[in-house]
């Protein structure tokens, strides 16, 4: 059957999506370890292996960086003693 009105039209259904189970804590772990390669059919010895060269690689890293900005800085402190040489002559 229709309902038909002149004066008043139906409101359209309202769509709510409210999923069920979603663990937050869950779901940011699981993109942690996308992140870092590991998946569950991996085994315990090769999530550990995994695991390791992650974190030898951000050593490795964070020791380029370290090594870099040395650098830099030894780079700035030559140019600013020449710089003085230069003005104090």
């Amino acid at each position: 059957m229709l309902k038909f009105s002149l004066l008043k039209t139906e409101k359209p259904k309202q769509f709510e999506y409210k999923p069920r189970y979603y663990d937050p804590e869950k779901d940011a772990i699981e993109q942690k370890r996308k992140a870092m390669g590991l998946s569950d059919e991996q085994t315990h010895s090769e999530q550990l292996r995994a695991r390791m060269q992650h974190e030898w690689n951000r050593r490795k890293e964070r020791q380029r960086r370290q090594r870099n900005n040395t650098i830099k800085l030894l780079v700035f402190v030559a140019l600013v003693a020449l710089l003085l040489m230069w003005i104090l002559k």
